[in-house]
């Protein structure tokens, strides 16, 4: 299968602006997302799935589990299922989430 960011689906959430690649109906054994981050993400948590944070471009800092960790173009980030994150910056990042992301399973902590 191939995606392509001028096909992607937008979706915003508060100072972050996402381009869905693919939907969980079709792959649902995995899916990838570019972010594009101005600001905070809020804390949340997927029950479903594993997520990959690649950072593309600028600098930031995620919160996973309570770590405090700083990032910059090339670090990756992995925060897996059921696990507390959060991120804030001005940033662009590719998430993978394995398997597939679910809006059924994304929990809002704030």
């Amino acid at each position: 299968m191939k995606f392509t960011l001028d096909k992607a689906r937008q979706q915003f959430k508060l100072h972050v602006k996402g381009f869905s690649y693919c939907s969980y109906a079709e792959s649902p054994d995995m899916t990838a997302e570019r972010l594009v981050v101005d600001g905070w993400h809020g804390l949340s948590k997927s029950l479903l799935s594993t997520r990959c944070f690649h950072v593309l471009e600028g600098l930031g800092t995620f919160v996973v589990a309570g770590q405090e960790y700083s990032v910059a173009p090339g670090d990756v980030v992995v925060v897996p299922r059921n696990t507390p994150h959060d991120f804030t910056g001005k940033m662009i990042l590719f998430v993978v989430h394995s398997p597939a992301d679910h809006p059924d399973f994304n929990v809002d902590l704030e």
